[in-house]
């Protein structure tokens, strides 16, 4: 096995969309055993195609960029092909590299070149929740229905319908902070072989605030994936709106396929690290603190976007950002509101691993959306666009810079980050073989 992770290429930067669709027609041409499905289209009309491999009696689906700002699935995956073409490990493989290649081409600038922070604010583009193909998955639940599911998710829908897979792993990662996993089930056998991974790649566990307040935690940096029913049954408790005025989106994959007893696991990986998002020390700021901080930076930043939003003119309604921008705009306040609610109960002090991503990593993830409003200008006509571009800028340097002055990140070189991805799954793989199908 470890010739396998020896093996691995040291890639310097992530593919464009057209260098996968190259790849894989290399590889079908050039492998017998490999065959590709058309599956359906996304909504500009780019194919959406999986590749199979393997004699094994029971399937597992592995899908690139379930968000579009997630290059670095699609890249393990391509060093994965390669290695599936020795050994099937007792599986059939279906693998789609790309489930979302519109919204990935509109990355694709800071994918190909090496990674720079301002670069990448510039040229990020992440769809909102009901245009995400991984969260867009049909669900009736209460008073929330959603069954308007967008054509790529309908292409993921058809291959889990297809193969009931008994592993599916969506291929996540994060910008920022460290390494943590959600599983759709404990499995503690694996919990050591995960945290491993990360060590022997020299990454650090991410032991700050859960992504969401209702996480339910399994082990260090281990979460049970969590639903759209959970999220629903959390506002329901902390908002005085109807959730389903907030939530807009439907269902993941990985809470499609229980149907099928499918196992689902992601591992969301940084591109830029530091050690203070795995210290466990107590910091001496009380986490309500902490967290009321990150809160009142996020009204402020919503004030911003909103007051310059109302101020452009000559709005081009088709372009990508449009979307982004007003979804934001509109659902901010309830889930805000939940948030200050469900906050007001904390007790004690934060980490300083807490501490730590609530003042310096969630106000810079949330800077990125800044970068989505430069963007929009950028394709609208505005009379004063420049003038606006450089106001935008200006808030933009001015949060960079108040990042850069409080720590220093570390760029994770692209091969270790894929070796915890790929180490993940082998793990993910000798628990299945144990499970009951």
């Amino acid at each position: 096995m470890q010739e396998i992770f020896d093996s691995m290429p040291s890639w310097k930067n992530f593919y464009t969309i057209d260098a996968h669709e190259r790849s894989t027609d290399t590889f079908v041409s050039e492998h017998t055993g490999a065959t590709t499905t058309l599956l359906g289209h996304s909504r500009n009309g780019h194919p959406i195609r999986s590749i199979s491999i393997g004699k094994g009696e029971r399937d597992v689906v592995l899908v690139g960029f379930p968000h579009p700002n997630e290059p670095v699935g699609a890249l393990m995956l391509e060093y994965l092909l390669t290695v599936l073409a020795e050994n099937d490990f007792g599986f059939r493989w279906h693998i789609i590299k790309c489930i979302d290649p519109d919204g990935a081409r509109l990355n694709e600038e800071w994918f190909s070149r090496p990674y720079d922070l301002r670069n990448h604010i510039y040229h990020y583009y992440r769809s909102p929740s009901y245009l995400q193909i991984d969260w867009t998955f049909p669900i009736e639940y209460e008073t929330l229905s959603f069954q308007n599911p967008l054509p790529e998710t309908l292409a993921f829908k058809k291959l889990l319908d297809e193969t009931h897979p008994s592993l599916l792993y969506s291929l996540h990662n994060s910008t920022f902070g460290g390494v943590y996993w959600y599983l759709t089930e404990r499995c503690p056998q694996i919990y050591a072989r995960l945290h491993s991974a990360t060590k022997k790649q020299g990454l650090p566990l991410y032991l700050g605030e859960p992504e969401v307040p209702y996480a339910v935690t399994y082990d260090r940096a281990i979460y049970e994936a969590f639903t759209v029913a959970d999220e629903y049954e959390y506002l329901l408790k902390n908002s005085a709106e109807n959730p389903s005025r907030v939530m807009k989106a439907g269902t993941s994959s990985d809470d499609y396929a229980r149907r099928f007893n499918t196992f689902s696991v992601v591992c969301e990986v940084p591109y830029l690290i530091h050690p203070k998002v795995a210290d466990y020390a107590e910091s001496g700021v009380k986490r309500l603190e902490a967290v009321s901080s990150r809160l009142g930076d996020e009204k402020r930043l919503f004030g911003t976007v909103k007051e310059i939003y109302e101020r452009i003119e000559g709005r081009n309604d088709s372009s990508p950002f449009k979307p982004v921008i007003e979804h934001f705009l509109n659902t901010f306040q309830g889930f805000h509101d939940a948030e200050v609610k469900w906050a007001s109960s904390l007790q004690g002090f934060a980490t300083e691993a807490e501490l730590f991503d609530n003042t310096v990593i969630l106000p810079l993830q949330n800077t990125l959306l800044l970068g989505e409003l430069w963007r929009f200008v950028d394709e609208s006509s505005p009379r004063d666009k420049e003038i606006k571009k450089e106001e935008i800028s200006q808030i933009i340097e001015e949060r960079v810079q108040q990042f850069e002055s409080k720590c220093h990140f570390t760029m994770v070189p692209i091969r270790n980050i894929v070796a915890v991805q790929l180490e993940t799954l082998f793990a993910c793989l000798d628990y299945v073989k144990e499970r009951s199908p």
